[in-house]
């Protein structure tokens, strides 16, 4: 029996609870492949608290953008995980389940080939987000954010 659209976005809504504490715009630097970047990424809740958008841009020291992406995430409700899909520049689509394996921490793994996207609070302020090679012995990189 079909609970109603109310039932499906409540679920929806809980299952994008552990997106919570990394909502809003945070600011930082790091490195990715040996380069140093700086970079902006902002999480908004959209369309009704139904999804959570992740805008992520990083720049290199002479300003030019090094990388891009938007990546949505939803709640498959039929099956029952929490999913992103990450567009980049250029014009390139990853699909992965999301896991929360403790609070204020997210993890994507994006296939045997594909690395693994990681973000962590280490503080309420504070933002790291890595990115590990697919065998998960090295670490391609890392940006330490705070609020902006």
């Amino acid at each position: 029996m079909d609970e109603g659209w109310d039932a499906r976005a409540a679920r929806c809504r809980a299952g994008l609870a552990p997106l919570g504490p990394f909502l809003g715009a945070w600011a930082g630097a790091g490195a990715a492949d040996g380069e140093a970047l700086s970079g902006t990424l902002t999480l908004r809740a959209a369309l009704g608290d139904s999804f959570v958008i992740q805008e992520e841009r990083l720049f290199r020291a002479d300003g030019s953008e090094a990388h891009a992406e938007l990546v949505v995430y939803r709640w498959d409700d039929e099956a029952g995980a929490l999913r992103a899909v990450q567009h980049f520049a250029p014009a390139w689509v990853e699909h992965a389940v999301v896991t929360a394996p403790a609070p204020g921490e997210l993890r994507w793994d994006l296939g045997p080939l594909g690395p693994r996207v990681v973000l962590r609070l280490p503080a309420p302020d504070a933002l790291r987000v890595e990115v590990w090679h697919p065998r998960g012995d090295a670490l391609l990189s890392a940006l330490e954010y705070t609020r902006a």
